[in-house]
């Protein structure tokens, strides 16, 4: 059989700097997941705390509907959030997929409303083996998604590196004069 850990749980009052609205693409990547595009901001309608992740930060200029994208660095069996809607109620949908890249849709909830201004509504996707890789959460027509109190359970996570990247550059080569109006 597969290996199953204890469920994470990410309420996102765990990160202590930088302070809100702050990227957190990887930051849970040790933890099992990584974030796609991702903000942590605070919001009064947060429970129990006071932080949520957000798809797109105030601000913004793209106003293109999208989803909010996890994935998982090892196959999960089930993944539940609870959603907010920022601006309207909109109906939501979390969508899982055996691949990082995509893949095969395995499991959907939703489409259901979700409450301006609120996080009461939860969603969750399950298979009775781990094959989670990705998920994503999309609010209708929208890119003002948020979640908060992300769970999830399956195999443990992989090992983060803690071997430095290497970084070398090839061109122009080493010791080459160049003119700054050549370059790109």
């Amino acid at each position: 059989g597969t290996a199953m850990a204890a469920p994470t749980v990410l309420d996102f009052e765990d990160i202590t700097a930088p302070l809100a609205p702050a990227a957190i693409t990887g930051w849970y990547a040790p933890r099992g997941v990584i974030f796609e595009q991702a903000y942590r901001e605070t919001d009064p309608a947060a429970s129990p705390g006071t932080h949520v992740l957000r798809l797109r930060l105030p601000g913004g200029e793209d106003f293109t509907p999208k989803p909010l994208v996890m994935i998982f660095s090892s196959p999960q069996a089930r993944v539940k959030l609870i959603a907010g809607s920022q601006f309207d109620s909109l109906n939501g949908t979390l969508t899982a997929f055996d691949s990082d890249s995509g893949g095969n849709v395995v499991h959907a909830d939703g489409p259901r409303l979700v409450p301006q201004n609120t996080f009461i509504t939860a969603f969750q996707v399950a298979v009775p083996t781990p094959s989670i890789r990705r998920v994503e959460f999309q609010l209708e027509g929208t890119v003002f998604v948020s979640i908060d109190d992300l769970e999830f359970e399956g195999e443990p996570p992989a090992p983060v590196s803690t071997t430095p990247p290497v970084v070398q550059i090839l061109s122009p080569a080493s010791g080459v004069d160049r003119d700054l109006n050549q370059i790109d």
